[in-house]
C-alpha cells in the first residue's frame, strides 16, 4: 500500500487530505463539486470508485463521509452544510490591465470556517461597473479586466442560490 500525501487548493485556502484517516477528511460543502486532488487531475475522478453521499457528477449531496478509492488509495471528504459563500480577491486593482491579471474566486463557508468544494457560479457586475470592467468567468472563479477608474461591485450566485458581493476599487 502506498502512502499518499496530497494538498488540495480550496479557492484560496489550503487543506490537507490524509487518505489513511477519516479523521483528517477534508471538509467540503454539500452541493459543491469535490476538489480533484493530484495525481488524479489528469485522469479525473472517472477512474475512482465512490461511496457515500456523492452524485455521478461528483457533487456532495448530503452530510456524511465520502470516500473515493483511486488506484488503491483512499481519499476522504466530510460533506457539511455551507452557510454562505464569499468572493476572495484583491480590494484594489489598476486599469488598464494587460491580460487577465486579476482573479476572484468563490469560497464556501460553514459558519466562519472555510470548507472545500467548487461550484457552478453565475458571475455578474453591478450597475456601478458599467464601462469600468469586464468579467471572464468560469465555475468558481472569474477574471476581472479593469477598463477605467471607479468602484465596481462583483456579484456571485452559486447553484444552490447562495449569493455574495464584493465592491472593488479600480485605480
Amino acid at each position: 500500500m502506498r502512502l499518499l500525501a496530497l494538498v488540495v487548493t480550496t479557492s484560496g485556502c489550503g487543506a490537507a487530505i490524509t487518505p489513511a484517516s477519516t479523521t483528517g477528511a477534508t471538509e467540503t460543502a454539500i452541493g459543491a463539486y469535490l476538489e480533484n486532488p493530484q495525481p488524479y487531475v489528469v485522469a479525473g475522478f472517472d477512474a475512482c470508485h465512490f461511496t457515500g453521499p456523492v452524485s455521478q457528477d461528483f457533487r456532495a449531496t448530503a452530510s456524511g463521509l465520502i470516500t473515493a478509492t483511486c488506484d488503491g488509495d483512499a481519499l476522504h471528504w466530510n460533506a457539511v452544510p455551507a452557510t454562505r459563500i464569499t468572493i476572495d480577491g484583491p480590494a484594489t486593482i489598476r486599469a488598464p490591465a494587460h491580460g487577465l491579471d486579476y482573479i476572484y474566486r468563490v469560497s464556501y463557508l460553514a459558519d466562519a470556517k472555510h470548507v472545500g468544494g467548487r461550484g457552478r457560479i453565475a458571475w455578474s457586475t453591478g450597475p456601478d461597473c458599467s464601462g469600468l470592467a469586464d468579467l471572464h468567468g468560469f465555475n468558481d472563479a472569474t477574471f476581472v479586466v479593469p477598463r477605467a477608474a471607479g468602484r465596481c461591485t462583483l456579484h456571485a450566485r452559486d447553484h444552490d442560490g447562495r449569493t455574495a458581493q464584493l465592491t472593488i476599487q479600480i485605480e
